[in-house]
This record gives structure tokens, sequence and C-alpha cells, in this order.
């Protein structure tokens, strides 16, 4: 069965780690990144299961929309 994981930091380091491995194993993965290029740079993995979010942690008034949002595309997206 296919889950579906949010990951945040898919551009590099432990987060991209974690969302490589979670996709080789056939699931889908939500993932935040800081820039445009970041975006394309992840959904060129998989563009069936991998989606990409902008979002900058350290703006902490953008984590719960872009969470909110992410779950609501995620319902259409990888429904």
């Amino acid at each position: 069965m296919s889950k579906t994981f949010l990951v945040t930091g898919v551009s590099s380091g432990l987060g991209l780690a974690i969302a490589r491995r979670a996709l080789a194993a056939g699931h889908r993965v939500a993932g935040t990144v800081r820039t445009e290029q970041h975006a394309a740079a992840f959904e060129s993995l998989d563009a069936e299961r991998a989606r990409a979010f902008l979002l900058d942690l350290t703006d902490e008034d953008r984590i719960e929309p872009t969470v909110r949002a992410a779950e609501a595309a995620l319902v259409t997206v990888f429904a």
C-alpha cells in the first residue's frame, strides 16, 4: 500500500534522502523547498509522485497555511 509523506527541506540533506527513499519504495512525497529551482528539481525526481511546496521555515506565519495548502492539494493530486 502506497503512503503519502510530507517532508520538509527536500532540496538537500536528510530531507532529500528521506524523500528519495520514500519515492524509491513507491510512496508519494510532498516536500517543502525554498525556491522554484529546488521545486522543479525535486518534482523531476518523479513527475507523478513528487510534489513541491514553497516554504521558508523561518517564516513562521507561512508554515500553517502552506501545510494546509499541501494537504488540500494532496487530496486532489494524489487521490
